[in-house]
């Protein structure tokens, strides 16, 4: 019978590359970075002068951010299913091998005790959602894109990434808020969330022998 540590090991090589292609993507951006402008100034009018100088003296700087900004869209969609299908590895592991049986009190109405829902309510903590449940929420849009409305729970799972933040009372975060129209599909509110951990592997390896697909489900303790 396979255990975990099996499945870890035969998709570590398919994680590896997915992680590694999302990677390239997010390197199109490098070279993104523009000028700051920084200065302290008496009135409104000395701050607009200063501001149509420094316009003016970086406005090729300007187009070539832009235009990165531009190059990096265009692979939206190619990310997103980059993205996706790291997810689809990540909740077959969890749905094979997961045993938790503890559902939080913030989710507790939208997942049934027993439910297959159930065994994603583990991992760490990302905006106090378990990082089983954003898997869940993620791969679910992710396969069912064709659908206008997101399942019950990957809703209230959205609902707590929009709200459960520092940003201040009443403001929902365009990122992960459904309402949010420029969204073309909900898979895009997790890639940010995607790309930082494939970014943060790609830099630091904590523990080189356990390889990307051991850590990526050790943070969910399957």
């Amino acid at each position: 019978m396979q255990t975990p540590f099996d499945f870890l090991e035969r998709t570590k090589s398919a994680v590896e590359h997915l992680l590694d292609g999302i990677n390239e993507y997010i390197a199109i951006l490098n070279p993104a970075a523009g000028p700051i402008l920084v200065g302290i100034y008496k009135t409104q009018a000395e701050r607009g002068a200063a501001m149509a100088r420094w316009i003016k003296y970086n406005q090729s700087e300007f187009q070539q951010a832009q235009q990165v900004q531009r190059d990096y869209m265009a692979e939206q969609d190619a990310m997103g299913v980059l993205c996706g299908s790291l997810l689809q590895i990540a909740a077959v592991g969890v749905e094979r091998y997961g045993r938790n049986q503890i559902i939080p009190g913030n989710i507790y109405p939208s997942i049934k005790a027993g439910s297959r829902q159930e065994k994603f309510c583990t991992g760490r903590l990302i905006r106090n959602v378990q990082l089983g449940l954003v898997i869940y929420a993620a791969r679910n849009q992710y396969n069912h894109l064709d659908e206008l409305e997101l399942h019950k729970t990957s809703t209230a799972v959205m609902n707590l990434l929009a709200t459960e933040h520092d940003y201040g009372p009443g403001i929902r975060d365009p990122a992960y808020d459904m309402q949010n129209r420029q969204l073309d599909n909900y898979l895009q509110c997790f890639d940010p969330m995607i790309n930082t951990a494939a970014k943060r592997e790609s830099v630091e390896d904590p523990n080189p022998s356990l390889g990307h697909s051991r850590r990526l489900y050790a943070e969910c303790r399957v």
